[in-house]
């Protein structure tokens, strides 16, 4: 079940192999002479099998390789096992040879084949780190800075609003916390009436007075239910109260 070793130019047709991974220890195994990558693919439903993908570069000694598996959304991160059918790709680098090892099964069997290419289906980068250089997408932003003019008394954090003024007796509804992580926050008014939202830096505690503190209105829609105003950002780092005349509002509050 290995293919002989050589020298393969680019351009040459595909080297491939296979076999049934049916016992410990049975294997499919490529020499990797020129070849970018190699595909494994596995078929079959065996019960408590792990396959174990592994390469050799002193042409004595197997050590764990890292394979993709392909066709899978979202893409999973690299490992060195399988247990499961699919398509599992293996990137050669320096490697002499390549191969997919039954490494535990309880009954059944796989059937693998290995077809290798030129080309290499993952590109590593140097220094890569342990979580596989998956990068977490984290929006820019701040908590932002107050520039509010002849602003109205603002109360503090978790109360409601005084008696008097534009907001009299808004009660808190929600309130979403500072995060440097979030990447989008959404508020939808959908409860027929006006809602006030108190953005602020997230640094006061409950009962103390916001600081960089802004209020503004979102619009109420023509009926409950019906859309009103709203407001995101991908930019905001900061505290989000809602308000409303009522704690019974309809308000829909998204955070990414």
């Amino acid at each position: 079940m290995t293919a002989p070793a050589g020298v393969f130019p680019t351009g040459t047709p595909n080297v491939a192999a296979s076999g049934t991974l049916q016992n410990i220890n049975d294997a499919v195994t490529l020499n990797t002479d020129t070849m970018g990558s190699v595909d494994f693919a596995l078929a079959g439903t065996p019960v408590g099998a792990t396959v174990t993908f592994e390469q050799q570069s002193d042409g004595a000694t197997w050590i764990s390789a890292t394979a993709y598996q392909k066709g899978v959304t979202p893409r999973p991160q690299g490992a060195s096992t399988a247990t499961v059918a699919g398509v599992y790709n293996i990137t050669v680098g320096g490697a002499q040879k390549v191969r997919a090892r039954l490494s535990a099964i309880t009954s059944g069997s796989f059937t693998a084949s290995a077809n290798g290419t030129v080309g290499a289906a993952h590109v590593g980068v140097k220094n890569g780190n342990a979580a596989d250089l998956n990068a977490t997408v984290v929006s820019a932003g701040t908590v932002g800075t107050d520039y509010s003019v002849n602003k109205p008394t603002i109360p503090n954090v978790g109360a409601v609003f005084g008696n008097s003024g534009p907001y009299a007796n808004y009660v808190l509804i929600q309130t979403v916390p500072a995060s440097p992580t979030r990447n989008n926050v959404d508020i939808e008014n959908t409860s027929g009436g006006q809602i006030v939202v108190v953005r602020d830096d997230g640094t006061a505690a409950t009962g103390a007075a916001p600081t960089n503190a802004s209020v503004f209105p979102l619009g109420g829609g023509a009926s409950v239910g019906a859309q009103g105003g709203s407001w995101s950002s991908q930019t905001f780092k900061g505290r989000l109260q809602i308000y409303a005349p009522a704690s019974t509002a309809i308000v829909a509050v998204m955070v990414d």
